[in-house]
C-alpha cells in the first residue's frame, strides 16, 4: 500500500501541480489562503504533510479509498474532459432512473413492458452509465446493486421470468462491464483510473509469489458428503464386500442386486477414503471396478446429493428444451414431437449454448488432465461416449443424455473438478439445473438462463 502513496506524490509533482496545491490536498487541515507571497508559505504545514506522507510510505496505511486517492482526487477536477470533475456528490439512497432522459425508441420499448432489443438493451446501459459515471467511475458491489434494484422496480419486466437475485445479478454484470470497458478506454488516464491499474499491477506480482489454497470439493456441503460407516459394518466387513465385488463384476452374469447392496454398504468408506486419501480414478476403479457404469456413477450421485439427476435434468428440459435448440440453430423451428428425442438434441445443443465444443475420439490423442472428460465417437450410427480422467476409459456412455449426466455424476463421485472443456456446460447443469451452490451462479449463466426464458415466453406466445 505504500508503493501507492509515493506514486500520487510522483504524481503531483509530474502533473505539474504548484506544491503549495499539494500539500493542502494531503493535508488533513489545508492551509488556509494568506495575504503573503507565495515564497513565504508556512513552513510549519509544509513540514508536517512531508512528515505524514513519509510515514505513510514507511509504515503503510490500511485504509486507503481507492476510488478518491488522497493526492489525486483533486488533480482530477483539473482535467480538461470535463468527465472527472462531475464526481462531486454522494451515492444517493435511491438510484434516480430518469425516464425523461432516455432516447424516445427506448421509452416506447419500456412503455410496452416486452423484452428489451439489443439496441434498446445498450441505450438504456449507456443511459445508466452516464449517470453512475456523476457519482463514482468505481462504483462498489453494493452501488451497483442498488441501481439494478431501481431499474427493476420501475420496471420489473426487465427481469425476463428470472428470480429476483439472478435478474439484479445480470443488470450488476451488464453495467460493471460497461464500466470496466470505458476504464479501459474513453477514461483510462483519470488519476483514479491509473490509481487502480497500478494497485492491480501489483497485486499480480504479489500473487505469483503466495500459494494457491485448495479449491473446495465440489459435492462439499451435500446431504452425504461424508457420511459414518454404519454401525453393522466393520473392517472386516467392508473387505469382504469388495473382494466380493471384484469377483462378482468378472463374472458373464453378476448378481446386480447384490452389487448394488455391496456398494450401499462401502459406501461411508469409500467417501472418507476418495476424500482423505486423494486416490487417482485409476486406483478407484481398481478397488471399486463395479462403481464405473452409467448406472453405479448415477446412483452413487444420488447417494451423496440425494438427487435423482436424471429425473432433474429431464423436467428441465421439458420446460427449456425447444429452447435451447431454437437458440442454437438460429431459430430454426423442432419437428421432432417425441419428449425423448427432444431432450436427447437439448443435450446435445447444450454445450453449443455454453460456448462449448465436446471433444471427438479423433481431438484427443493424449489426455494429460486428470479431470474427468467426455469424448465422443460414433458406432454403428450411433453417437457413443468415454468418460476419461487422463487415459483411463472409466465408462462408456450411449448418446448426449447419458454422456453429459455421466459426465457429471463422475466429478461428484471422485471429488474432481470441471474439465477446461466442459466448465460452462457442467456449471449449467450444477447451478441451473441440479441447482447446487445456486446461488453463485456467474454472470454468464445467469445472462444464458435470461435468453432461455425470452425464448420460452416467445415460443409461449407463438403457441397461443
Amino acid at each position: 500500500m505504500s508503493s501507492f502513496h509515493f506514486r500520487e506524490t510522483l504524481d503531483v509533482v509530474s502533473a505539474n501541480i504548484p506544491v503549495s496545491v499539494a500539500l493542502q490536498s494531503c493535508s488533513s487541515n489545508p492551509v488556509q489562503p494568506q495575504q503573503s507571497p507565495p515564497e513565504q508559505v508556512d513552513a510549519t504545514n509544509s513540514k508536517n504533510c512531508l512528515s505524514g506522507s513519509l510515514n505513510a510510505f514507511q509504515h503503510g496505511i490500511d485504509n486507503i479509498d481507492i476510488t478518491k486517492p488522497s493526492c489525486s482526487i483533486d488533480l482530477a477536477s483539473t482535467k480538461s474532459d470535463g468527465v472527472s470533475g462531475r464526481r462531486n456528490k454522494n451515492w444517493p439512497l435511491v438510484f434516480p432512473i430518469d425516464f425523461d432522459k432516455f432516447h424516445p425508441s427506448l421509452q416506447q420499448a419500456l412503455e410496452k413492458k416486452t423484452p428489451l432489443l439489443p439496441r434498446h438493451q445498450r441505450a438504456l446501459i449507456q443511459s445508466l452509465y452516464e449517470t453512475i459515471l456523476s457519482y463514482s467511475i468505481y462504483p462498489t458491489p453494493s452501488q451497483f446493486k442498488s441501481v439494478a434494484v431501481a431499474l427493476l422496480t420501475m420496471y420489473p419486466h426487465l427481469g425476463n421470468g428470472l428470480t429476483q437475485h439472478d435478474a439484479e445479478s445480470y443488470w450488476r454484470y451488464r453495467l460493471s462491464h460497461k464500466l470496466r470497458n470505458k476504464r479501459r478506454t474513453e477514461v483510462r488516464d483519470l488519476p483514479e483510473v491509473e490509481h487502480m491499474r497500478m494497485k492491480n499491477q501489483l497485486y499480480k506480482a504479489n500473487k505469483c509469489q503466495g500459494t494457491l489454497k485448495r479449491k473446495r470439493p465440489l459435492g462439499f456441503g451435500c446431504p452425504n458428503f461424508l457420511p459414518t460407516r454404519d454401525k453393522s459394518e466393520d473392517d472386516a466387513s467392508i473387505n469382504a464386500h469388495i473382494q466380493f465385488m471384484k469377483s462378482e463384476v468378472m463374472k458373464e452374469q453378476p448378481n446386480h442386486d447384490a452389487i448394488n447392496t455391496s456398494l450401499k454398504c462401502t459406501f461411508a468408506d469409500r467417501r472418507r477414503y476418495i476424500f482423505t486419501d486423494l486416490p487417482s480414478s485409476e486406483n478407484v476403479k481398481e478397488l471399486y471396478p463395479c462403481l464405473f457404469t452409467p448406472n453405479q456413477l448415477l446412483e452413487e450421485f444420488r447417494r451423496i446429493t440425494e438427487v435423482d439427476l436424471p429425473a432433474v435434468i429431464t423436467v428441465f428440459l421439458k420446460k427449456y428444451a425447444k429452447s435451447i435448440i431454437r437458440l442454437t440453430a438460429d431459430g430454426a423451428m423442432i419437428s421432432a414431437d417425441n419428449d425423448t428425442a427432444i431432450a436427447e438434441m437439448a443435450m446435445a445443443s447444450l454445450p453449443k449454448l455454453m460456448k462449448e465444443t465436446l471433444p471427438s475420439s479423433t481431438e484427443i490423442t493424449l489426455n494429460s488432465e486428470n479431470e474427468p472428460l467426455l469424448v465422443l465417437e460414433q458406432e454403428d450410427g450411433v453417437m457413443a461416449g468415454r468418460v476419461m480422467t487422463g487415459n483411463v476409459v472409466l465408462c462408456k456412455t450411449s448418446g448426449y443424455f447419458q454422456g453429459l449426466s455421466v459426465l457429471f455424476a463422475s466429478c461428484f463421485v471422485l471429488n474432481s473438478f470441471y474439465h477446461k472443456k466442459h466448465r460452462n456446460t457442467l456449471n449449467f447443469i450444477q447451478k441451473v439445473i441440479v441447482q447446487i451452490d445456486s446461488i453463485s451462479k456467474s454472470p454468464f449463466l445467469t445472462g444464458v438462463l435470461k435468453s432461455l426464458n425470452t425464448e420460452r415466453s416467445i415460443l409461449e406466445h407463438l403457441n397461443t
